[in-house]
Order: C-alpha cells, then structure tokens, then sequence
C-alpha cells in the first residue's frame, strides 16, 4: 500500500474528518464535497501507536495520525454499539435519541446525519458489521443504501470486515463513476469479541508460542470460567488476539483510504475515524467485555479529524471530547445549517487552536 499523505491523514482516529484545520476558523476547501466516517468498533486508543501503544498494531492509521487533528481525550457518550452509533449520527444523548442499549430503535421525530446531508445533495451509503446496528434500531433513516446483509441471521450475528470492504467499496466506485457527491457511514466490527484474528496476528506479540492455546469464545461469555481462573499467559494471549484485530482492522481502513487514491477523490474528501467505544481487558474483577462498565478503559474512544488541502492542521488536542460533536463538527466544515436542539458541539475552533471555553 502507498498511503500517501492525505491517505495518512485520512485514516487517523474517528474524528479526523472533518475538524482539522489552522487559523481563525477553519472552512472547507472549495473542492471539499464527500465525507467518509469510518468506524471501528470497540477500539481502545491507548492500544493503537498514535496513541502511545508498543506494539505495532496500526500503521497505518498512524500515518493518518500525523497528519490531522487527534483528540487525545474523547469520550463516548455510551459503551454499547447501538447507542454510541446513534449519538454520532444524532448529536443527541441517549435519553434524547431513544436507543438506550443494544436492540431498541432510534425515536421517530429524531434527525439524523444521513437525513440531512441527503437534503445537501450526497449520495447516502451505511455498511455495517454487526447485528447491534442492523435496521431494527432505526439508524438507516436517510441512507439510500443501508447494507446490513450479516448472512443467515443468528445470535450475535456479525460479517468479516472484509465483506463489508467489498461491498462499500462497490457502491462507492458506483457513485464516483455517477459523479454523486457522497457520503460513506463504514463500520468494522475488528476488534470487537470473538477475538479471532488470523493466528499469526496473535502470535507475532507473544515469545514462544507456535499456536494459540485459548479459546475463540471470550472468556467472559462463559459463565463457568472467570479472570481468576486464567494462567498468565493465558491472559496475555487474549490480548494478543485483541491486538491482532487491530491490526486486520489497520489494514482494512488502509484499503478504503486505497480506494479514494485510485478513484482520484482522495483530494476532496472529508475523512472521520473514530470508535464506538473501548474495552475491558483484565482491568477488573470482570475479564473481558463492555456494555455497562462506563470506566477509561471503555468510555475513551480514538477520534481524529482530516479535511484535505490543511497541510498544517496536524494537532493534538488534549481537551475532553464526545461523540456527540461529530454531527455539529461535520455541519460547521460543509457549511451546513445543523438541526435544532444537538447536544454537542463544534469541534472546529479547537482544531484551529482556539481554547476550549466550555467545562467538559
């Protein structure tokens, strides 16, 4: 892979779509027409390098890193999927949206970011991975193209990322060749549980081992099994396979930065990175999950903005953040009157280096 420049950039953390610029207030370059939100699911930031992690798990959202804006300290505003997923596309709380946990549906009269910028002329498209943002919860509304095909349905139904690659990147090559200004919603579920990277992946962080010795099933899955009763090494080796997910995922987000490169709209699109939220790796008494534990290890998320054409909008900001500040944050760089009543806010004057006048 050849990531050039704005690919890095392009990539980084959540976030780094749209926020990125310098001076007193950043606007969208002219030629500034697509966006893309790229999403990872249950994705720590202190286990990707930009982030200060020591393991090699993402070097490719590093390079993006390095060239747009990285909120150090970005929070969710829920550690479950489908909650966290509706505040970005809502700028709304949970109790204002309606989906308060996994399996419920997004209230009626509520706006969302596909509804509004398909009022702007983009071409809508959402992939996801997971069944936790399959149509029941309401979040296609606004996308003319909602691809949550999982295959047969099953209890925790999930798709590689690299179906869902394959089919954003169809759809996206469609819209291109239309000359459709486009707005992409891509979720991965790497790294989310069963942690089953390829088992090189895993290996390659431990010393010693030829094969992996854990189950794919997590252990917290298992009721009979609990943290107490896994050898060290057996939890080093979950880690390893958590950290192996990152980096299919790394790669995977390579391959859509890829794509904007070889359709020659990498110059004039909007990039977002972020997470949902994080996970409990053997910090607790509980071994590994999340959903209902709001501590760092699950309520920080990655969040990175990039707008293409602000060579010098590399910064990092060490102000707290939240999901809830995507949707106002897109808004402000497209120029875009946002909806009534959002509950988060603008991240461009932090981005331009303006301080940060409201208590998080």
């Amino acid at each position: 892979m050849n990531l050039q420049p704005l690919r890095a950039a392009s990539v980084v953390l959540a976030i780094a779509v749209v926020t990125a610029a310098c001076g007193s207030g950043p606007q969208p370059p002219p030629e500034s027409t697509n966006l893309v939100i790229l999403s990872i699911d249950t994705l720590r930031p202190d286990h990707l390098g930009f982030h200060g992690y020591h393991r090699r798990t993402s070097p490719n959202l590093d390079r993006l890193a390095r060239r747009s804006v990285v909120f150090d300290q970005a929070v969710t505003t829920h550690v479950s999927t489908a909650p966290a997923h509706a505040s970005i596309l809502t700028g709304l709380y949970p109790g204002s949206h309606g989906l308060h946990r996994n399996g419920m549906k997004l209230v009626a009269n509520v706006p969302t970011m596909a509804e509004w910028l398909t009022t702007e002329g983009f071409a809508t498209g959402a992939f996801v991975s997971g069944w936790t943002l399959q149509r029941h919860t309401g979040l296609d509304r606004g996308f003319s193209r909602y691809d949550d095909d999982l295959g047969p349905p099953r209890a925790g139904a999930r798709r590689e990322g690299r179906a869902t690659a394959d089919a954003a990147l169809k759809w996206h090559e469609k819209k291109v060749s239309n000359h459709h200004r486009f707005f992409i919603n891509h979720h991965l579920n790497e790294p989310h549980s069963p942690y089953n990277p390829p088992p090189e992946e895993a290996l390659k962080f431990l010393n010693g081992p030829d094969v992996l010795m854990t189950t794919r099933r997590p252990v917290h899955l298992d009721r009979r099994l609990s943290v107490n009763r896994l050898t060290p090494a057996e939890k080093e080796e979950y880690v390893a396979r958590y950290d192996g997910e990152i980096v299919v995922a790394d790669r995977l987000a390579a391959r859509v930065l890829d794509a904007l490169d070889d359709l020659e709209v990498a110059h004039n699109t909007v990039l977002v990175f972020l997470s949902d939220h994080g996970e409990t790796l053997f910090e607790r008494e509980w071994s590994m999950d999340h959903g209902c534990r709001p501590y760092d290890e699950q309520a920080l998320v990655p969040l990175v903005l990039y707008i293409p054409n602000n060579e010098s909008s590399a910064r990092r900001i060490p102000d707290q953040v939240s999901l809830l500040d995507v949707f106002p944050t897109i808004a402000e760089v497209f120029g875009i009157e946002p909806p009534p009543g959002l509950q988060g806010r603008s991240l461009v004057p932090l981005a331009a280096g303006a301080g940060n006048e409201d208590p998080p």
